[in-house]
């Protein structure tokens, strides 16, 4: 049986695969593949519930999950993957009263009309989205990129992120936004301790997600150095041996 540090660690890096891959995966999709409610995983998570064998054991079959068990992206679904209107779009199902409608989806994301049914239709051809009753969701089709192209497409969305994010910044009321920064200095084996943080903080932020959501945020958190390393000093053996005055 899984720690639940184990659990901890390994549902971070399933939901962070399917983010990098769809742009949405909430704890909401992680309870519908491995049958506990969010309240449930959420209790488990921060260690209010205790962690049962049955738990531990649908997260360790859920992500152990090999490549051949899912489904290689097509190019049209790699193009899918380059632009973030199709991952707003996906998020957009989450919010009360949201139609099917490229017209609504268009006015909600600030873009034409045109572009809202053009990547509607494509995400409906993909499989990613399904229509009932005139309203739309997620499906769980899983993809898998090489990790070269997805990195070529994360590239490129979180610098349409960062566009956006200052666009949010001169448009958006300041109570419906939030930029904030910190610059500190940690030694180079602590980088792990603050991803982990960083992650913890994600998982609390999913929890706020509810079929009741009124708007699509973004959070986009960036970690990164801002100065070098320390050059390496050259050996002493190799320091050339100073010139000694001699006197007579």
């Amino acid at each position: 049986m899984l720690s639940l540090d184990d659990v901890n660690a390994r549902i971070s890096r399933y939901m962070e695969k399917q983010r990098g891959v769809h742009g949405h995966y909430s704890l909401r999709d992680l309870s519908k593949e491995i049958g506990y409610s969010i309240q449930q995983i959420s209790d488990v998570r921060r260690g209010r519930r205790s962690l049962k064998s049955d738990f531990s054991e649908r997260v360790k079959t859920l992500t152990d999950r090999k490549p051949e068990d899912q489904t290689p992206l097509t190019p049209d679904q790699m193009s899918a993957t380059r632009d973030i209107v199709h991952y707003h779009i996906m998020s957009l199902s989450q919010v009360k009263g949201q139609r099917a409608d490229p017209q609504w989806i268009a006015a909600r994301l600030g873009i034409s009309v045109e572009a809202a049914a053009a990547a509607f239709e494509r995400l409906l051809r993909l499989g990613l989205i399904q229509v009932t009753n005139g309203r739309y969701e997620q499906t769980h089709a899983s993809f898998t990129t090489s990790r070269t192209a997805t990195t070529a497409f994360m590239r490129q969305r979180y610098l349409e992120h960062s566009r956006r994010a200052f666009r949010a910044f001169d448009e958006e009321p300041r109570e419906q936004r939030s930029f904030q920064a910190r610059t500190f200095a940690i030694p180079c084996d602590r980088v792990e301790t603050a991803t982990a943080i960083i992650r913890r903080c994600l998982i609390e932020l999913d929890e706020l997600e509810s079929a009741e959501s009124d708007r699509v945020y973004t959070c986009f958190v960036q970690l990164f150095p801002v100065s070098t390393l320390p050059s390496v000093p050259t050996s002493r053996s190799a320091q050339p041996t100073p010139e000694l005055g001699m006197t007579e």
